[in-house]
């Protein structure tokens, strides 16, 4: 995915956080760790919740 896209996903679930509960499980965006980022009654959780096998950024 190009790192446009990347942004602008990562935007959008930002902006959808701000209206609704969100729940957003990634990894090979920022790095090849595993993402559980939240948005719940307005509020942000961004955690770390493991290692992958993904590829590193800017590795494919």
């Amino acid at each position: 995915m190009p790192v446009e896209t990347k942004e602008k996903l990562l935007e959008q679930v930002i902006e959808i956080g701000k209206r609704r509960a969100i729940f957003h499980i990634y990894n090979n965006i920022y790095d090849a760790k595993l993402h559980l980022d939240y948005y719940f009654e307005g509020q942000e959780s961004l955690n770390t919740i493991g290692e992958t096998d993904g590829m590193a950024v800017g590795s494919n």
